[in-house]
């Protein structure tokens, strides 16, 4: 991406272990975008985060704020979250349009088998980046989720990314639509 491009914003949607995570900070570092991951961020501010609805309050206007400025810069953004309601996605389509930017919803796709199987190894990671980044999930939260996600409707621009392809392919896909 060209400095003079038309920043972007990238939300993030798939159940725990999609790979959003693995995808948006290779994609964020390779082409030089704001990156934003809700985990570190929550990290950041709490030392032993619990994931209620007190620290939601606290992370997400957060990272809005974070990204409003970036945006007004015109710096591109990867807001790593899992962006599961559509009045929430609709809120962020507004703010990019607000900056002249572009939006997109990338929609991870894994079955929850395969899922479930990359939350057990997460477990038993204890790296600092396995921390910031992929804190350990319960199978309740993917359950949770599998039901609870607001699927895109086709006025959301969507890019579908399959959880289980190479980097390089979902880079591929993505590409395709900038």
């Amino acid at each position: 991406m060209k400095k003079n491009d038309q920043p972007i914003l990238f939300a993030t949607l798939g159940l725990p272990g999609s790979g959003k995570t693995t995808f948006s900070r290779k994609f964020a570092k390779e082409f030089h975008f704001l990156y934003l991951n809700s985990d570190r961020i929550r990290r950041a501010l709490f030392i032993k985060p619990k994931y209620t609805k007190a620290e939601h309050d606290l992370v997400f206007p957060a990272m809005d704020a974070l990204a409003e400025d970036a945006l007004k810069n015109g710096i591109s953004i990867i807001y790593d979250a899992n962006s599961t309601k559509r009045a929430y996605r609709r809120a962020m389509m507004q703010t990019a349009k607000k900056y002249g930017a572009r939006f997109f919803l990338l929609t991870f796709d894994i079955s929850v088998v395969t899922a479930k199987k990359r939350l057990d190894i997460r477990r038993r990671c204890t790296s600092n980046m396995c921390k910031d980044y992929h804190p350990p999930a319960p199978h309740a939260i993917l359950e949770r989720l599998k039901t609870s996600i607001e699927k895109p409707t086709k006025k959301e621009p969507t890019i579908f990314i399959q959880g289980t392809s190479t980097y390089a392919q979902q880079k591929k896909e993505v590409l395709r639509f900038l």
